[in-house]
């Protein structure tokens, strides 16, 4: 998102070429979708590490009901994320 805005910053008000649009249909559409899961897996994988950590630290499960709850929750978004990016591989959108 940082990269997005640094480029069209740039473009708007600096001397930097025009950024150049995404496709949002087809192959590469379906391609940048499951990258943008793998990014949000790795980060997962590395905030549920932390978490995991904080968790056993404590060794409390009173007082880490609350963090294990936004694991189970964030797991929760990671599958339907997975279900809408994969998706596109299976049912590729159509240009109009």
């Amino acid at each position: 998102m940082i990269k997005w805005a640094d480029a069209h910053f740039a473009y708007k008000y600096g001397n930097g070429e025009k950024p150049i649009k995404k496709k949002r249909f087809g192959r590469e559409h379906a391609r940048q979708e499951r990258i943008g899961w793998f990014r949000h897996f790795v980060s997962w994988l590395i905030g549920g590490a932390v978490l995991a950590v904080m968790i056993f630290s404590i060794n409390n499960s009173s007082q880490t009901q609350a963090l294990l709850h936004t694991l189970k929750l964030w797991a929760l978004v990671l599958v339907i994320d997975f279900i809408i990016s994969f998706n596109y591989t299976l049912f590729p959108k159509k240009e109009r």
